[in-house]
This record gives C-alpha cells, sequence and structure tokens, in this order.
C-alpha cells in the first residue's frame, strides 16, 4: 500500500495557496481579481502574432501578419483608430486631430482619400466627398454647398453670402460664372446670365414696389 508523504501534502497545500494569493483567485466565484501587466500578447496556434495590448494602445493583426486595426492614444494625446484591409492598407480613420476636433477619413483600396467628416481648420463641422483619384467633387461647410469638376475646378455653390443672403452661383469648367440665381448685396433679388467669359447678357433685378 502506497503511503502519502504528509510533507508533500503540506507543500502542495502551501503552493496552491500561494498561487490563489498570487492570482487573486476568487473560491466562491471563480474570477480573477486586479491583474497589473505590463503588455498582453496574443497569438494563434501556429505561434502567430494576433493581438498586442501595452503601451497605450490595442493592435490586431490578420492571420497574414497584417495589421487590421489600431485603437489609442496619439502623440498629440487623443484617442483615435485607424482600420486596415487585408493588404495592410489603412481603409479608415476615426479620431482627434492635432487642434482637438474629431473627424473621420476614408480610402479606397489605392490609397485615395474618398471622404472626410468632421471638424474643420475653422472649427466648424464639414463634409468632403473625392473622387476615386483623391479630387474633391464636393463639399458641405458651414451653411454652404460646393461642387467641383474632375479639373478640381468649382462648378457650383448654393448657399448664404457674406451679406447673409442666399444665393445659387454655377461656374463653367474653366470655372467662370455663368450664372447667378438670389439676393444680391442690397438685399433684393437677382438673376443674371454671363456668357463663356464671365460677361453679362442677360440681367434681371427685383427692386419690389
Amino acid at each position: 500500500m502506497k503511503v502519502i508523504d504528509p510533507k508533500s501534502v503540506l507543500i502542495g497545500v502551501l503552493i496552491t495557496l500561494l498561487a490563489f494569493s498570487t492570482l487573486g483567485l476568487r473560491p466562491k466565484t471563480d474570477e480573477l481579481g486586479h491583474l497589473v501587466v505590463r503588455s498582453l500578447t496574443i497569438e494563434d496556434d501556429r505561434g502567430v502574432i494576433m493581438g498586442y495590448l501595452g503601451n497605450g494602445y490595442m493592435q490586431t493583426y490578420n492571420q497574414y501578419g497584417e495589421p487590421t486595426l489600431f485603437i489609442g492614444t496619439g502623440k498629440d494625446g487623443g484617442g483615435y483608430m485607424r482600420a486596415y484591409n487585408g493588404n495592410g492598407d489603412e481603409s479608415a480613420y476615426v479620431g482627434t486631430g492635432r487642434m482637438g476636433g474629431g473627424y473621420i477619413r476614408t480610402y479606397n483600396n489605392s490609397q485615395k482619400e474618398t471622404s472626410y467628416l468632421g471638424t474643420g481648420s475653422d472649427h466648424a463641422g464639414q463634409l468632403r466627398i473625392y473622387t476615386k483619384d483623391g479630387e474633391t467633387s464636393s463639399y458641405l461647410g458651414e451653411g454652404y454647398y460646393q461642387a467641383y469638376n474632375q479639373f478640381g475646378e468649382r462648378t457650383l455653390f448654393l448657399g448664404t453670402g457674406a451679406s447673409g443672403g442666399g444665393y445659387l452661383r454655377t461656374n463653367n469648367k474653366f470655372e467662370t460664372e455663368t450664372a447667378f440665381l438670389g439676393t444680391n448685396n442690397s438685399n433684393e433679388g437677382l438673376v443674371n446670365l454671363n456668357d463663356k467669359f464671365g460677361q453679362s447678357f442677360w440681367i434681371r433685378l427685383n427692386k419690389g414696389d
């Protein structure tokens, strides 16, 4: 008959109690208590790193080792998130800008910016839409909308002018004004048509009664 060594039993109990106290294990709930680590690296069965947590950020990777997500703190102290496609190229950004305002940027698979939604340099909200080549195609800002052609020339303005009145202005492909419909600086209704050189050839002004 095998005899159990009392010393071995005592040593086993002490080791178990030491492990419980070190990990903060709660016998009633089987939950870990407060856990402090400098960093945490997650690997799959093949030893490929799938995630990292530490130094103020979290990073995830796909099965090919390409980054897919970054969440953390930037150099200026603001938080942000970057998402990447399967090739490891950035596809979206959500976070805080250098001037403290928040914004969202998206990119296509050619790494060209396709949209911007957030706070601009004037501290006002704005929306920008870009072509597949990264050129601005439309802009929605503080009280107005603008459209652009494939050459980057502004072709349309719809919104509020400096005098506080609303108006619509169209330009040709050379950004020369061709039509104006709206309120002039005298708060009167005005319609003006120009030729391709910007010279007025038809105008109507509503001066009231």
